[in-house]
């Protein structure tokens, strides 16, 4: 954006670049599009199996740009645990990961995976339910662990899963993982019979952290039973749990929050457990949606489902403070609702962006059933920048049913989403980026180039600002770094995946740290899959 600002203020003026600018936030704003350079035409389905009804469930963006998304495949009722990873450019990852990018895992008559987390060491862990039937009263906590590469790893628990039931037999199921700082592992979910929000610990080994509440397991006794529980992990100090429970004749959207011994948070509510007013979707199970719960950067938390419990439904946001009260200063007394079709729409995930906006995905009843995405603004209001209303329906072309599951709003301002796709098998895990500009405001031209080329800065030398323009060949996790003259790295100035193009940005002479550059010699390296070119640079003040 700074290079287009330069270029049209040269040409045009600081007024009609202003005036462009206002143009082009109105026009952007009904933009969002699949980004041609990743998956297979901007949307990469990942299919473990003939008639297997694929449903992911969680969504993770690696540290080395890498997507896993883990979930189950039921095949006629029995399920097992489904993982791929996903190249940055959205590719199944065929040559470092599982059979082809691929994991599928059974132990029992059902496997499968609510929630991922990834250990330090790039270990990965899956945590959900185990059952050897299917009946409720079977379904047994379970945590997974695997290598970097896909393999399970064995040397963790019982052959690499622990499954544990709570005592005196009652089962339960899990939706959150937390690797604490002394590498030990939490999970939380729910207990059945006598109906809890329940937390297990485990060691780094897989045995049970027996030191951790009763003997390795913590509950908070509630009406919460066969419910998706969302998660939300306060650090190593607390966890804050949500679903909806049956209580006092109706569905309502319930808090709870455990300290790390496992006790309930006496601050919190009523004894660390907050059952609001609202109504929201009960039957959530078997793939109809789920609450999620996500802390804003001022510390207040976050809360999205469906409501009401029957009838035309709709997506639900809802703010709390730390205590367990409702924010009023947020939405319409606390709560914002969202709207699109006539009928049923069913929110699935929510993530809070680098800007604090609010985004938020589900299902909308129109057709088969579509995608609809969402976003408001920090005080609950619609972002209509985003798209008019603050809402769209994402359009796949096809005459079958699909929606997203899971979503991460990603730095340079696209989507990253994981749903579930009819398209094609009984169901498919499907993978999407989507961008508001998919060729990019830096690039000077629509040509597709042939080639990698790093151009001499301009001006050269320069005081304050230079230009650094290059160009890819084809789409490649790019870097450009700025280097003093014994070799330090002073400035990191492209760090993501780009589609093929040219591109220009601007160096202020200012280092990574906000400190002023002396006058001086400076190199810049640009790295482009094996593309590796330097040119020097000189600073003058």
């Amino acid at each position: 954006m700074k290079a287009l600002q330069t270029t049209i203020t040269k040409k045009i003026g600081f007024f009609y670049l202003q005036f462009f600018l206002i143009c082009f936030s109105v026009n952007a704003q009904n933009n969002w599009v699949f980004d041609q350079s990743f998956g297979d035409n901007g949307i990469k389905r990942i299919n473990f199996g003939e008639n297997y009804d694929d449903i992911p469930n969680d969504l993770l963006l690696m540290p080395n740009g890498k997507i896993l998304v883990a979930g189950k495949s039921d095949h006629n009722g029995s399920y097992f645990i489904a993982l791929t990873q996903l190249l940055p450019n959205g590719q199944l990852d065929t040559a470092n990961f599982g059979d082809s990018g691929k994991v599928s895992l059974q132990f029992s008559f059902r496997d499968y995976a609510n929630a991922i987390g990834l250990q330090p060491d790039g270990k990965i862990l899956l945590t959900g339910a185990q059952a050897v039937s299917n009946a409720g009263g079977r379904i047994t906590p379970s945590l997974y662990r695997f290598n970097a590469d896909g393999s399970l790893d064995t040397t963790f628990a019982d052959s690499g899963s622990a499954v544990y039931r709570f005592k005196v037999d009652y089962s339960g199921e899990m939706y959150g993982v937390k690797v604490l700082s002394d590498g030990n592992i939490l999970i939380a979910g729910y207990r059945t019979g006598l109906g809890a929000f329940g937390l297990m610990r485990f060691n780094s080994d897989g045995g049970r952290d027996l030191s951790f509440g009763d003997e390795g397991e913590a509950v908070l006794p509630f009406v919460a039973t066969f419910r998706p529980i969302a998660c939300l992990f306060l650090g190593d100090s607390a966890v804050v749990m949500a679903t909806v429970a049956f209580a006092n004749g109706m569905s309502q959207f319930a808090l709870a929050m455990m300290d790390r011994f496992g006790n309930p948070v006496t601050t919190f509510g009523d004894n660390g457990i907050v059952l609001t007013e609202k109504d929201g979707k009960s039957h959530l199970a078997g793939g109809e949606g789920g609450e999620s719960l996500v802390l804003t950067n001022d510390g207040k938390i976050l809360l999205s489902g469906t409501t009401p419990n029957s009838g035309p439904t709709n997506f639900i946001v809802g703010r709390f403070l730390l205590d367990g009260t409702i924010d009023p200063t947020f939405g319409n007394n606390g709560w914002t609702e969202i709207h699109f079709a006539e009928n049923f729409d069913v929110c699935y995930d929510m993530k809070v962006d680098s800007q604090g906006r609010i985004l938020l995905v589900g299902g909308v009843s129109v057709g088969h059933g579509k995608a609809g995405l969402a976003r408001l603004n920090s005080d609950g209001t619609p972002d209509t920048t985003f798209a008019p209303e603050g809402k769209f329906i994402l359009n796949l072309s096809n005459t079958y049913g699909y929606y997203l599951t899971q979503c991460i709003p990603l730095d340079n301002g696209d989507i990253l989403a994981a749903g579930w796709d009819f398209a094609n098998n009984n169901g498919d895990f499907m993978v999407t980026r989507l961008t508001q500009n998919p060729t990019g405001v830096e690039m000077s031209n629509s040509e597709v180039p042939a080639d990698f080329v790093l151009h001499q800065n301009y001006p050269n030398p320069f005081n304050p600002t230079t230009t650094l323009s290059f160009v890819i060949g084809h789409s490649s996790f790019v870097t450009l770094k700025v280097y003093d003259i014994l070799g330090n790295e002073v400035s990191t100035l492209v760090n993501e995946y780009k589609p093929a193009g040219s591109y220009e940005v601007d160096f202020n002479s200012h280092s990574d740290k906000g400190q002023n550059l002396s006058s001086g010699v400076y190199f810049y390296t640009l790295r482009a899959g094996s593309f590796v070119e330097t040119k020097k640079m000189i600073l003058l003040r």
